[in-house]
């Protein structure tokens, strides 16, 4: 064992955490010692570099700090690239480490769930995106008062509601009675959930996301990669289809002598990329990248409200966005671009307007600071969550 720890101090580590989490919980289970007092349960979809897993850790760090040691407990359902920033503030729970696939092949999603909700019974369930359903279900068929906080728009909703996902016996049969209250991120989203899932107004809050603008740009002083020159058009996301990954590149390949970079890693096939794209896979903090941009560019399809466009318009880069996307027309403003639609023609002629006028980039990129600071700061978003929260403790 000397050994091992001199040569593997970090497996080792790792190994001796996940022995004391299982014989933790199994100490619960059987009886051995009582559950412990959990006032929130915060439910993360999965620890992906994406805006709602950042957007669940700015509440879960903030309400650690109100409640007592050891009454808040974080749960993910899937391990990611952002597992660092989650293990580092919190003793995470991850039933799967539990109750292994390999060895309970039959356990559904909503099964699992349930038994960990009926052992630990957190006085609240907060639940991050549609897609953490399971929990919000379970928790609603045990009695635990449960929030859904959803940044979903048209697609997300559908991937996680189609027919049969509420068929499974002790589920509700209705979205609207899935959970206690809702929380959305953009009028698109609110929309959307009264018009087409019939949730009522009264179940419902409006809250924007927000950012913590000294942080962003406290790590955009850090190192950025070599070798990209200006004009630099940049992006930032999962490359998949929903994030319009495939429009960025035909502006680009129609622009050939400007460089675009997609700050995330791709994860479809466009054929053959053009030599002026570059995509960075992906990167733990985008920040320098993204400060180095010239002009910032959102193409997606369908996105609720990306913390992309307040992290861009924090660092001060003029924003070119799409209104018929989502919510980040709500964002931007007057402080940038806002096209009603995906136009390559017109998204080239504003990409360019914008590079040829130096001054009127510094102008939109001033606005854009002193937007985002004011109305999508960390501590407004927060306090209103905070209210909402306060209502089931």
């Amino acid at each position: 064992m000397a050994g091992l720890k001199s040569e593997h101090p970090i497996q080792l580590h790792l190994m001796t955490g996940f022995i004391k989490r299982a014989f933790d919980h199994h100490a619960i289970k059987y009886g051995w010692v009582p559950p412990p007092e959990i006032d929130i349960l915060f439910v993360n979809h999965e620890e992906s570099l994406t805006g709602a897993p950042a957007i669940l850790l700015s509440i879960a760090k903030h309400f650690k700090k109100k409640l007592k040691p050891g009454r808040l407990r974080v749960l993910s359902r899937r391990k990611g690239d952002a597992h660092g920033r989650f293990k580092a503030e919190f003793d995470m729970i991850y039933p799967r480490d539990f109750y292994p696939r390999r060895l309970y092949p039959r356990l559904t999603p909503y099964q699992l769930a349930k038994k960990f909700l009926k052992l630990y019974r957190p006085k609240l369930v907060y639940a991050n995106c549609v897609d953490s359903h399971e929990y919000v279900r379970a928790a609603r068929a045990l009695g635990i008062p449960v929030i859904l906080h959803a940044h979903e728009l048209r697609r997300g909703f559908y991937g996680n509601l189609k027919e049969g996902v509420f068929k499974e016996e002790g589920m509700v049969t209705h979205f609207a009675d899935s959970a206690d209250h809702f929380i959305c991120p953009s009028q698109e989203v609110y929309d959307l959930m009264v018009k087409s899932y019939g949730v009522r107004p009264a179940q419902l809050d409006l809250v924007h996301e927000f950012i913590d603008t000294d942080a962003v740009r406290r790590q955009s002083l850090g190192k950025c990669g070599k070798g990209l020159h200006e004009p630099l058009v940049v992006a930032c996301g999962v490359g998949e289809d929903r994030k319009g990954v495939d429009r960025f590149v035909e502006v680009a390949r129609q622009m050939p002598e400007i460089n675009f970079v997609w700050i995330g890693k791709l994860y479809i096939y466009l054929g053959a990329i053009p030599k002026n794209v570059y995509f960075t896979d992906a990167v733990q903090n985008p920040f320098p990248l993204m400060k180095k941009a010239d002009v910032f560019v959102l193409m997606s399809k369908e996105d609720p409200f990306p913390l992309v466009v307040l992290e861009a318009m924090a660092l001060g880069r003029p924003v070119i966005t799409l209104r018929d996307s989502g919510g980040s027309h709500h964002a931007v403003g007057e402080a940038g671009v806002v096209m009603e639609k995906m136009d390559v023609p017109e998204m080239k002629k504003q990409i360019r307007r914008l590079l040829d006028h130096p001054a009127l980039r510094k102008e939109l990129g001033e606005k854009a600071m002193a937007r985002v600071e004011r109305e999508f700061g960390v501590n407004a978003g927060i306090q209103k969550i905070e209210k909402i929260v306060e209502r089931f403790l």
